[in-house]
């Protein structure tokens, strides 16, 4: 019942909308637009400084992306892990052990297989406390890895 009353209220409103554009000329149509709209406030000082703090911590996420894949995935720095990884850190790969130690023991025969691999960022995209990063891997596969024997 309340579905229904509440569909029946947004579609009189649609064709309210449709009336209105239809019977009133142009000029007319944007008088009623502009008088529709919420009068836009200039943000606050604080509201500004907010602003601006957000964003700014935005790209000081990203910049930690960046130098963790530079430092870590690039330059194959696994000591560098220390200062991006809790020691207890929580591992979401099924191929890693838990905690900065199961991460080590990944990539260190990893970097062994694949002693030239690089990491590409080709998007990086940051939105409160998340960053989202799509990467691009390049490497020859030198070593065994995983029971996989090298291919070149």
């Amino acid at each position: 019942m309340a579905l229904s009353l509440a569909f029946f209220a947004v579609l009189s409103l649609i064709i309210y909308g449709i009336i209105i554009t239809s019977v009133l000329s142009q000029s007319q149509q944007t008088v009623f637009a502009q008088q529709q709209q919420p009068l836009r406030q200039k943000p606050s000082e604080q509201q500004q400084e907010l602003l601006l703090l957000q964003s700014n911590s935005l790209e000081v996420n990203k910049l930690l992306i960046k130098s963790f894949v530079q430092e870590v995935f690039n330059k194959h720095n696994l000591t560098a892990l220390d200062k991006y990884y809790a020691p207890n850190i929580i591992q979401h790969n099924p191929m890693a052990g838990q905690g900065r130690q199961g991460f080590k023991q990944f990539f260190i025969p990893f970097f062994s297989s694949f002693p030239d691999v690089h990491a590409t960022i080709e998007h990086i995209l940051a939105e409160n406390s998340v960053v989202l990063v799509f990467l691009n891997w390049t490497g020859t596969h030198k070593g065994q890895f995983q029971g996989i024997p090298a291919t070149n």
